[in-house]
């Protein structure tokens, strides 16, 4: 991506863990506490729901839409 727009090239690395951004990176891997804190809320939700919490993917992610 950074090469088809290199406005973007700074954006290409994760500023917290230095690696290549992906959608699975700022989802699922990132070491930012915000993305932590956001799952920790999300899990809390989904048992008020009586809802068994599982194994988080990209795959789980984007199957539940």
């Amino acid at each position: 991506m950074a090469a088809e727009y290199p406005q973007f090239k700074e954006r290409a690395v994760c500023g917290k863990c230095e690696c290549l951004e992906s959608m699975e990176h700022i989802l699922l891997d990132c070491e930012s506490t915000r993305r932590k804190a956001i799952w920790k809320l999300t899990e809390k939700a989904w048992a008020k729901n009586g809802e068994v919490w599982r194994e988080t993917t990209l795959g789980t992610i984007l199957g539940h839409g």
